[in-house]
């Protein structure tokens, strides 16, 4: 979370959102626990500071924008010297850079994602499509590609370990509703890590497979 101030001003089709935080957090550890006296002196003890903003343009089916984001932390952050960790964020300061975009292809299509870069210049992306193919039928595509060196202090994103790092992978989802009160929704989900992994000692993948059928009787019954 953050504290601080921020502000948003629009002027026609352009906008600008701005703001700057100043936190303690407690260090080594996230539990929120206060009760040995390791988690006691740990508790309040992280300074962070972020600022930054997005400036951004809207008309008709196109919208972009560029975001800034700056971290500071003191002490400074570290992490243990372990080969899976050696990507890890480490130091005072941190810069993320990036663009993102939606775009209103077609009628029925929309093509949306972002591009980011952290200080190390290391590249981020996700990018996806979502269509409606008849009335009945949609579909949505995702790709994302997360280095393992890519370094996203406050990022996030659709992932399989839950962080923008080290990761790719594919996307494919569909709904369709055959009947009035019917709705088939199904996704696959291929995803790798290139880099090892805390517990996993090389390069590894998978996947997340989805079919599910749902009925609605009425607004208080639904069967799935």
């Amino acid at each position: 979370y953050m504290r601080g101030i921020a502000a948003w001003l629009q002027f026609g089709s352009f906008g600008l959102i701005s703001y700057y935080s100043k936190t303690r957090f407690d260090a080594g550890q996230g539990s929120g626990y206060h009760r040995t006296y390791n988690e006691i002196i740990d508790r309040h003890s992280l300074n962070a500071v972020n600022y930054g903003g997005r400036i951004y343009y809207r008309h008709n089916h196109f919208k972009a924008g560029v975001i800034l984001n700056l971290s500071r932390f003191s002490p400074e952050l570290t992490s243990t010297d372990q080969l899976y960790n050696q990507f890890k964020a480490r130091g005072h300061k941190f810069a993320n850079f990036g663009v993102d975009y939606d775009i209103r292809l077609f009628r029925h299509s929309n093509l949306f994602g972002e591009i980011s870069a952290s200080q190390n210049l290391s590249v981020a992306f996700i990018t996806g499509l979502i269509s409606l193919l008849h009335p009945k039928i949609s579909i949505a595509k995702v790709i994302r590609n997360y280095p393992a060196d890519h370094i996203g202090i406050h990022g996030g994103g659709f992932s399989e370990a839950g962080y923008i790092q080290n990761e790719k992978g594919f996307y494919l989802g569909i709904s369709v509703n055959p009947l009035p009160r019917l709705t088939i929704k199904a996704y696959a989900d291929l995803y790798t890590f290139p880099w090892i992994r805390y517990q996993v000692d090389a390069p590894s993948s998978g996947y997340d497979l989805l079919i599910q059928a749902t009925y609605t009787l009425n607004r208080c019954v639904q069967f799935y």
